[in-house]
């Protein structure tokens, strides 16, 4: 089981808020916001 971690952007509203998109075989496991 390997998980990654795939950067993205929130497309909700005009803002664009960081997202941590956590992958593992394939299926979204987790979505968080990016702090930095």
């Amino acid at each position: 089981m390997s998980e990654e971690v795939k950067k993205t952007s929130c497309q909700f509203c005009a803002a664009l808020c960081g997202v941590l998109v956590h992958v593992e075989n394939g299926k979204v496991v987790k979505v968080e916001g990016n702090k930095s």
